[in-house]
């Protein structure tokens, strides 16, 4: 079975990943992610992931794309993220360069099975969408198209734990099946 690393250690990821040590430099918006920077925030999520029932319940390929997908997720925020004059953080875009930057490391430096690295990829790719739909121009449209790219339980259970992976400083109300 593929497996992105079989050492899941955060410790041996940074050693052997530069794109896992690049997110400890990258800061975010403290209002929705109070927790710190995305080293943190990326610990949390896979924290979170492993402790969902509806992962636990997926057989074990399937939990690792899952668990890869959580672990690149946000693998672009330190390319997009701005300091606004606001002093807000933002990374707009860092879903679309993350699935590009996820395709490119799952091509080169980890051999990675065609339909295993398209499906991370369009997990990354989408993981926001579940908290973002609604604010869509065209909801529906937005989401049959997502549908033909990632499976939408998986995509349902990664929006779960990147929401759960995160202490927010402004209460936001989620709601993920």
């Amino acid at each position: 079975m593929w497996t992105i690393s079989k050492d899941r250690s955060w410790d041996y990821l940074k050693e052997n990943f530069d794109w896992i040590n690049r997110m400890e430099s990258v800061p975010q918006d403290p209002r929705h992610h109070a927790e710190g920077n995305v080293a943190i925030h990326t610990q949390m999520v896979l924290k979170s992931l492993q402790s969902l029932a509806q992962y636990q319940e997926l057989a074990a390929a399937e939990q690792e794309i899952l668990w890869a997908s959580a672990l690149l997720h946000d693998v672009e925020k330190y390319s997009t993220a701005v300091i606004e004059t606001d002093g807000s953080i933002t990374a707009h875009g860092h879903s679309r360069k993350g699935a590009m930057k996820t395709r490119q490391i799952l091509f080169r430096d980890i051999a990675t099975p065609f339909a295993v690295r398209e499906q991370v990829v369009g997990l990354v790719r989408h993981h926001g969408l579940p908290l973002w739909l609604l604010e869509k121009p065209d909801p529906l449209k937005t989401l049959i198209r997502a549908s033909l790219e990632v499976n939408t339980q998986h995509l349902a259970i990664l929006a779960r734990a990147d929401a759960l992976g995160e202490y927010v400083a402004t209460k936001r109300n989620y709601c993920i099946a």
